[in-house]
């Protein structure tokens, strides 16, 4: 349940969110709102119950290398198949392209907005918070945006893309470069830009910018599958307006997936369900 406290003046923000939440309603991965409305002096939105944020799962020792790319591998979207493990990299890719076909850029990727789905959906990925979600399209005549300069930084610093840093307007490759760094976050449990040190006059953002410019995919991905190498090569040649081949991802992610008798018997882990808080 969301709860924002209702204002005389000024637009709402949960109300948009709920807006969003409406058109892309019925995609595989998706909370459903449940309810929207007024109560006393807020604004309420209540949605299906879940359980972990995939941030809540790795401050509990409950991911590593294998648990994060093994899984991609083992996902079959069917909707039937109750012990699929649906899980991390290849899913999270998989809700952001059904986000994408429906005209939205979500411009907050991070661990803290993908969660696990609770009883029968306990191994399914569930994207969430969409207050900052906006059209890069029009759903009708499928024309782009155009990009705008001069913008206010969006998202959250640390998996934020270098164009939001920049100023610049979002599209579908932004939220897949977010994407990726939660990917390395995940796996390698920081990302070089984390803790960096700040002195009088310079601005934190700033900083975080200066070191994600001179990351290359190698250096980033330093110790990971080649194929992920690629996947960040992928999204780093995408121009403003175009569509990422998200087939070609799935097949790289796959690719990172190293058979269980190929790993130590320290990173094998058994599957991992979790059935939430």
């Amino acid at each position: 349940m969301k709860l924002e406290v209702a204002l005389e003046w000024g637009g709402s923000r949960l109300e948009r969110e709920y807006n969003v939440y409406r058109a892309i309603s019925g995609i595989r991965g998706i909370p459903k709102m449940l309810w929207y409305g007024m109560e006393g002096r807020y604004n309420v939105m209540v949605l299906s119950r879940l359980g972990c944020t995939l941030e809540e799962m790795k401050q509990l020792n409950r991911l590593d290398a294998n648990t994060v790319f093994a899984y991609a591998k083992q996902m079959v979207f069917s909707p039937f198949a109750r012990s699929t493990l649906l899980f991390t990299s290849h899913s999270k890719l998989a809700v952001l392209q059904s986000l994408h076909d429906h005209h939205y850029v979500h411009l907050d990727v991070k661990p803290d907005n993908f969660m696990m789905g609770t009883g029968d959906r306990s191994s399914r990925v569930f994207l969430i918070d969409f207050g900052l979600t906006r059209l890069f399209r029009n759903p009708v005549t499928r024309k782009h945006i155009t990009p705008v300069k001069g913008l206010d930084i969006t998202g959250t610093v640390r998996y934020s893309s270098i164009n939001s840093h920049l100023g610049r307007t979002q599209s579908r490759r932004d939220d897949l470069e977010s994407l990726a760094y939660v990917i390395v976050y995940l796996v390698k449990g920081r990302l070089p830009w984390q803790g960096v040190a700040i002195h009088p006059g310079q601005v934190h953002h700033d900083e975080v910018l200066k070191l994600k410019q001179v990351a290359t995919a190698k250096t980033l991905c330093e110790g990971m599958p080649q194929p992920f190498v690629e996947f960040i090569q992928h999204i780093q040649s995408l121009d403003f307006e175009d569509k990422p081949d998200y087939r070609y991802l799935r097949s790289l992610l796959t690719q990172c997936v190293l058979p269980l008798n190929q790993m130590s018997p320290t990173t094998q882990t058994e599957p991992l369900l979790v059935t939430g808080q």
